[in-house]
């Protein structure tokens, strides 16, 4: 949508909101990947604006019902894991410091997934843990950033880098 703008710039994803638009833009991986045992993140070095209504999230999706996604805007960091079309969702209080790094982990022993945060990509506190619902076989990564409504004169620009897919140790 021309109302979010998708640009790399100096080797990061970053996406500009215009001012008091309501649209979401962003990429999505072009083939999907096994993620069972292995673990995807992101670092977010700049969310839109926490005023209005941006925001800026990250999604591990076999489809619309079935996903795992973090989010972040209005000051609240949101984990939700969809299960055939069912959300479980968690609300947290935003910390763009300690919240810098993303990510989605499985635990392949207890079928979990975990979704997890960091400051710097090395210590991570888990932010919540769901069962793994779907099938982990062809799941695709999802960057988007947007406004879901027309109150935010100055969303700002979301900046994701340093994408991973690795193998759990």
């Amino acid at each position: 949508f021309s109302s979010v703008t998708v640009a790399e710039q100096n080797q990061r994803l970053e996406m500009a909101l215009q001012p008091n638009t309501a649209a979401y833009n962003g990429v999505i991986s072009v083939r999907g990947f096994d993620f069972k045992d292995r673990t995807l993140s992101v670092e977010i070095p700049q969310a839109t604006s926490q005023g209005g209504w941006a925001e800026t999230y990250f999604q591990l999706r076999l489809d619309d019902g079935n996903h795992f996604h973090m989010s972040v805007g209005a000051g609240s960091f949101v984990c939700d894991a969809w299960t055939g079309g069912v959300r479980d969702r968690t609300h947290l209080s935003y910390n763009p410091t300690n919240h810098r790094f993303w990510r989605f982990r499985h635990n392949a022993a207890a079928h979990t997934v975990s979704f997890e945060a960091s400051p710097n990509g090395t210590n991570w506190t888990t932010l919540k843990t769901v069962a793994a619902g779907f099938s982990l076989d062809s799941l695709k990564a999802m960057m988007l950033a947007g406004a879901w409504g027309t109150g935010n004169g100055a969303p700002g620009t979301a900046v994701y880098d340093n994408l991973k897919l690795e193998r759990n140790e």
